[in-house]
């Protein structure tokens, strides 16, 4: 009698974040109860050898991640790999109803010509968003009328990035040993951690996603990301300030911090409600998440400064750690995040 091993079902995977400062990874896999993390870190690299999310000298980095090799223990792994939400760009297109084979067929002509993007050689994937009615056309008389022969249409979303820039984080990543199985963008990792959580989530909400350089912003509407934003301000710079005025100028640098983000996200915000939508959404709900040691106190800060919305951070309770060394979960987020792509 032959003894049947099944597969596993939730497998341990590895998500890994590129930021200026080195790579963000988490390695975890789904339980029956949430998202255990097996192990998180982050493995530095040189300042200025990052920029616009570019890697300026790969040679030295791939020194850098040789040495980091020795002491971890991912070598021999698969991982989803995220980029920049600053080198990301979403578009939405109306396509006509055809196979996903051939859709994608003809997104690679459109991207750069009829779809528009600042790069070249993107890297895309899409989704379908919905059906869309025939539509109406106007006639002499200035009355509407369906066309003659309407075709019916749908309406995709279309995630694309610099393909050289994800070329150079996976030639990065062969020197650990780790194999990209997928890459996807931190919007969507954070968006899958939160339905893993089974917390009931309004229609229209938005991510904050705090970094030591620079500020991710990410509006949703349902399951859909509508609008990405990265805001260069440095929480480091701030960081630096309060380092050398003592608790009540801490307090005060943090302060300024809230206040200059608060600035920067009722423009973005504005624009989404205003000038993008101007269809009466508004958003409901700010989760705030990322590198910030004290979290708790930038969101009350927030909700002083912004009391229109219901601004909470990301619900984590249901991510368990599998060793017993202290880590700042919601800086681990949107690697998290990436481990529960199917």
């Amino acid at each position: 009698m032959k003894l049947r091993i099944p597969f596993m079902t939730n497998p341990v995977r590895i998500g890994i974040a590129v930021e200026e400062d080195g790579l963000r990874f988490t390695e975890a896999r789904r339980t029956d109860t949430g998202v255990e993390i097996r192990q998180a870190g982050l493995i530095p690299l040189e300042e200025g050898t990052f920029e616009n999310g570019r890697i300026t000298d790969i040679e030295r980095v791939k020194i850098q991640l040789t040495l980091a090799k020795k002491e971890l223990r991912l070598s021999k792994k698969k991982a989803v790999l995220s980029v920049p939400t600053s080198t990301v760009v979403i578009r939405k297109t109306i396509q006509p109803k055809l196979t996903t084979d051939d859709i994608r067929s003809l997104l690679e002509i459109e991207l750069g010509t009829t779809i528009h993007l600042p790069f070249a050689r993107p890297y895309f994937d899409f989704h379908k968003i919905r059906e869309v009615p025939p539509s109406l056309e106007m006639d002499e008389l200035g009355e509407y009328s369906l066309a003659e022969e309407p075709q019916p249409e749908d309406e995709y979303l279309v995630i694309a990035a610099p393909g050289d820039l994800i070329d150079q984080y996976i030639e990065l990543l062969k020197v650990l040993d780790i194999e990209v199985t997928a890459v996807d963008i931190e919007p969507l990792a954070l968006y899958r951690l939160l339905e893993e959580s089974g917390e009931v989530h309004k229609t229209d909400f938005m991510f904050l996603q705090l970094g030591r350089h620079s500020v991710n912003v990410s509006i949703f509407q349902s399951d859909i990301p509508e609008f990405l934003r990265n805001i260069p301000i440095h929480l480091a710079h701030y960081e630096q300030a309060s380092a050398s005025g003592g608790t009540d100028g801490a307090a005060a640098v943090h302060a300024l911090f809230v206040a200059d983000l608060v600035r920067e996200v009722d423009r973005v915000i504005n624009f989404y409600q205003f000038s993008m939508k101007n269809d009466g959404t508004r958003i409901q709900t700010i989760y705030v998440t990322g590198e910030d040691d004290d979290l708790e106190h930038t969101i009350q800060l927030l909700k002083n400064r912004m009391t229109s919305f219901e601004i909470v951070p990301l619900p984590i309770h249901h991510i368990r750690l599998q060793h017993t060394q202290p880590l700042n979960v919601q800086a681990f987020t949107a690697a998290a995040g990436l481990t529960l792509r199917g």
